[in-house]
């Protein structure tokens, strides 16, 4: 069975509860992280194990591991997938490695949208949108 959900502009994800991710739908961006741009009309899976959350943006994907680890993929003009240097990416990469500290921010992309991005990594702002988000806290 599935344990969350999460939609993009044109493409879903399922969590499931042996920590794997499903992906289907549009992939433009490389947004399924299935390592290629083509559209997938089923679900395949992206990630064996080890998955507890996932969120979907408009064109990216974003998976925290049980590790604390935080996994990217799509379309990152924008920094949205908060590595404000990294290209897009059509694969899942690592933007918060396990162990490290941070605190989440999220940010409302769109009417019902919402995405998570860490706010910080060895004290420094990795995306202006999570620093925008913690200054609006204070």
């Amino acid at each position: 069975g599935g344990m969350a959900i999460a939609a993009g502009e044109r493409h879903s994800m399922l969590l499931k509860q042996d920590g794997s991710v499903w992906v289907t739908g549009k992939n433009k961006y490389g947004q399924l992280g299935d390592g290629s741009t083509d559209l997938k009309r089923s679900f395949v899976q992206v990630i064996c194990r080890g998955a507890t959350a996932i969120a979907a943006g408009d064109d990216h994907s974003m998976v925290l591991k049980q590790d604390g680890s935080v996994w990217v993929t799509g379309r990152n003009d924008f920094g949205q997938l908060g590595a404000s240097k990294m290209p897009s990416s059509v694969i899942f990469v690592c933007v918060i490695p396990s162990g490290v500290e941070h605190r989440s921010a999220s940010a409302r992309t769109s009417p019902g949208l919402w995405w998570c991005v860490d706010g910080t990594q060895s004290g420094k702002p990795i995306s202006r949108m999570a620093s925008a988000e913690r200054s609006m806290a204070s």
